[in-house]
C-alpha cells in the first residue's frame, strides 16, 4: 500500500445505523446484554444530553474509496477487535457522568426498562 495524498479522509461505512442497530453491535462485540431504559422526551430533554440526537449523519468516504486502499472492517468486526483491545488492556471503569448519576439515584417517574436479548 502506498502513501494517501495529504487530505482529510473521513474512515467509515457507507451506511448509517440506528441506535438499536449500534447497540446490537456493541451487545454481539461484548457477549453482554445491555438493558435498554427509553424514557419519553417529557422527563428528559435528549438534546440537552446527546445534542445530535435528532440528525442522521453518514460519513463521505468517496474520497478514501477513490484511493483504492484494501477494504477496511466493518463495524461489527472493528467493535470486536477494539472489544478485545480494552479486555487485554483492562476495561475503563463505568465512571457516569453528573446527570447519570442523578438519573440512577432518582430515575423518573414513567420510565420503561426494556430487557434487550442478542
Amino acid at each position: 500500500t502506498g502513501a494517501l495524498p495529504a487530505g482529510t479522509y473521513n474512515v467509515g461505512e457507507e451506511r448509517a445505523y440506528s441506535f438499536d442497530e449500534y447497540l446490537d453491535v456493541l451487545a454481539a462485540a461484548s457477549a453482554l446484554t445491555p438493558t435498554v431504559v427509553r424514557v419519553g422526551e417529557s422527563e428528559i430533554a435528549a438534546r440537552s444530553y446527546f445534542p445530535f440526537r435528532d440528525l442522521d449523519l453518514v460519513l463521505d468516504v468517496t474520497r478514501l474509496r477513490a484511493c483504492e486502499l484494501e477494504e477496511s472492517p466493518s463495524l461489527s468486526e472493528g467493535m470486536r477487535e477494539t472489544w478485545r483491545w480494552f479486555s487485554r488492556q483492562g476495561l475503563p471503569a463505568d465512571e457516569p457522568t453528573g446527570q447519570e448519576r442523578e438519573w440512577r439515584q432518582h430515575p423518573p417517574v414513567s420510565r420503561q426498562v426494556l430487557e434487550r436479548s442478542g
